[in-house]
Parts: structure tokens; C-alpha cells; sequence
């Protein structure tokens, strides 16, 4: 079984199932930082004052194009209404949210259910720990030990790499955090890794909508080359649409960002 190996500090490696293949990066990855902080390179900083403080706490969120979802500290999914958040009144560990707006969550048995349009929870096969909902063919799960499976409508496919987070976006947009903390985007049958390391939350909605968090409650906005740093609060959780970016700190406040 692959998994993930880490790059050269040259390049870009891209893992498929036969090995690994190395080509030239645009831009070596810049490590200035110490090796007890994060290496991700911030290229812009927003201002500190352009967070918005939602009302409510929670755990984690994760955000449709016009959806916005939770799990409250006590683990209870939750739904943003425009003024306040409505219990849902079930239980998760994990949430993200498709391209129809509707969730999908996992358990702490690791049972995997989806939202339907009539509002009822509808339990699929299988079990995991992590979910990334992008679409009716974009959705991913992760085992209990790391490995990568996408759901094919009725079932989960194993594919290639190992991680501990994964998240999904629009068409194909797929990306992970490996169990070293470095992050990977799917490219093809293959994935590529991307700048960064020491990686703890991410969520996609695009190709051009990507946010990190890092060990250091760090957050960072993908341009397409690097990362933007987005200063002002401390974030442990992260979720992203194609207007804004949401963010979670260690106190369970949440925080909404145009950005």
C-alpha cells in the first residue's frame, strides 16, 4: 500500500500507484522559519480587524456556497440561519458540506451519514474518520488507519496515500493532509504535493478557494502558488465558500472573514 512521501525541498512530488515521480518546482519552498514553527510562508497578511465574530460556539464548521454548518461543543450538529444557529439534533465528530448545501457527517463510531434534501439523515455504508463532501462524485472518507476512499455512489473505492484530514471542493478539487502534516492535491490518479508542513485543519471549495490551519493556530489562504496569512485570531478549525472563510479558535468562537 502507498503513502505519502515528502518532497524534496526542490521540487514537487507527485505519487501515483507504480511510485513516485519527481518534477522541477516553479518555486522552492521557503523554510526560514524555525523548526519549532510551521513552515508555511505568509506572502500577504490581512488585517487583524476584518474578522466578523458569529454568535454561537462550536467545535468545527464547514460552509456550502450558501450553507453554513457546525457541531457545537457538546458534538450536536448545527445549522447557521442567517441570525443564529438551530440544532439539528444529531450527533457528530466530523462534518462537511456538499455543493447542494446538505451535509455529510461522521460519527464517533465513525457511521457515515449524508442530509437529504427532505431533511432526514440517511445512513451510507461504511465507516471512517474524516469526511470531505465535494459533490455526488467528489466525496471522500478516510479509515480508521489513514487510508484514502472515495464514494462511488454506493459504495467506497480505495485509492492511493494515507491522511489524516481530507477535504473536497467543486468538481474534482481534492486535497489532504498526510500524517506528517504536509498537504497534497489531487491531480489525476495521482497526488501532488503543495508548500507547507506542519498542516492541522483544511477545507476546499475550489481550485482558487483552499484555507489551512496550522499546529500554531495559524491561518492561511491558498493564491494559487502560495499562502496568504490571515492574521487576527487563532484558528484550530477552518471551513471556506467562494466569499468567505470561516474559522474556529481554541475558545470554540467562531470567526467569519471576506476574504
Amino acid at each position: 500500500m502507498l503513502g505519502l512521501s515528502r518532497a524534496l525541498s526542490t521540487g514537487v512530488a507527485v505519487l501515483a500507484l507504480g511510485g513516485t515521480a519527481f518534477t522541477p518546482a516553479a518555486s522552492a519552498f521557503s523554510a526560514s522559519a524555525t523548526p519549532e514553527r510551521v513552515r508555511v510562508r505568509a506572502v500577504e497578511a490581512v488585517r487583524a480587524g476584518e474578522w466578523e465574530r458569529l454568535p454561537g460556539l462550536a467545535s468545527r464548521v464547514a460552509a456550502g456556497s450558501s450553507a453554513l454548518w457546525g457541531i457545537s461543543p457538546s458534538g450536536v450538529v448545527q445549522q447557521w440561519t442567517g441570525t443564529g444557529w438551530t440544532l439539528v439534533g444529531d450527533q457528530a465528530t466530523r462534518i462537511s458540506v456538499s455543493t447542494d448545501g446538505l451535509p455529510w457527517i461522521v460519527r464517533s463510531n465513525g457511521n457515515i451519514f449524508r442530509r437529504t434534501s427532505a431533511g432526514q439523515w440517511q445512513q451510507v455504508t461504511g465507516t471512517g474518520v474524516d469526511i470531505g463532501a465535494g459533490g455526488a462524485d467528489n466525496t471522500w472518507t478516510l479509515g480508521s488507519t489513514g487510508g484514502v476512499f472515495r464514494w462511488n455512489g454506493s459504495a467506497w473505492t480505495r485509492t492511493d496515500g494515507s491522511a489524516v484530514r481530507i477535504a473536497a471542493g467543486g468538481g474534482s478539487e481534492t486535497w489532504i493532509i498526510d500524517p506528517n502534516g504536509s498537504v497534497y492535491r489531487r491531480s489525476g490518479d495521482r497526488w501532488q504535493q503543495m508548500p507547507g508542513s506542519g498542516l492541522l485543519d483544511i477545507a476546499v471549495a475550489s481550485p482558487a478557494r483552499v484555507a489551512i490551519t496550522t499546529a500554531d493556530h495559524d491561518a492561511y489562504l491558498w493564491t494559487g502558488s502560495d499562502w496568504r496569512q490571515l492574521t487576527g485570531i487563532a484558528a484550530v478549525s477552518i471551513a471556506i465558500n467562494d466569499k468567505y472563510v470561516y474559522a474556529v479558535d481554541p475558545a470554540g468562537r467562531i470567526w467569519k472573514l471576506g476574504a
